[in-house]
């Protein structure tokens, strides 16, 4: 086993798998769970959430700003306890093969929710892992000698 990690595409072919691995076990909780991780501070919240075979990344930027200490919060619900109006998306702006950006303005709030599918970085993470760990390692030439010219 260890003689197979030898050579730096073994081994980050093998974090590569975990990566994959971590993604795709998101894919699959993301259609029973939703998940939300939160950072507030001073009318700003960032979160990042996971949702129905999607990882969204929201931003929410209130004018009138507070003097907080920063709270940071884990919400982990089953989606048959999700209601449709709780997770109410603004309207698409811009979306493309599996990457989409939105965008919402209020007077003094400002919504910016930026998502991309599960699918589009486990698929590729697990085919690059499948060309680092079964590709053949290159054997090293050996060098020839150099002969000086006077």
């Amino acid at each position: 086993m260890i003689a197979f990690l030898q050579g730096w595409r073994r081994k980050v072919g093998c974090v590569t798998l975990l990566m994959a691995c971590v993604f795709l076990g998101g894919w699959v909780r993301s259609s029973s769970f939703y998940d939300c991780a939160a950072l507030t501070e001073e009318g700003l919240s960032d979160a990042l959430v996971s949702y129905q075979g999607r990882i969204y990344g929201m931003r929410m930027i209130a004018d009138g700003r507070v003097r907080k200490a920063p709270k940071f919060s884990c919400n982990s619900v089953s989606i048959s306890n999700v209601k449709n109006e709780m997770f109410n998306l603004p309207e698409l702006k811009w979306q493309f093969c599996g990457i989409g950006l939105r965008e919402m303005s209020a007077p003094g709030l400002r919504i910016v929710v930026s998502e991309v599918s599960y699918w589009l970085i486990a698929i590729p993470l697990t085919l690059l892992s499948v060309y680092l760990l079964l590709s053949k390692s290159r054997v090293a030439n050996e060098k020839s000698p150099v002969v000086e010219v006077a």
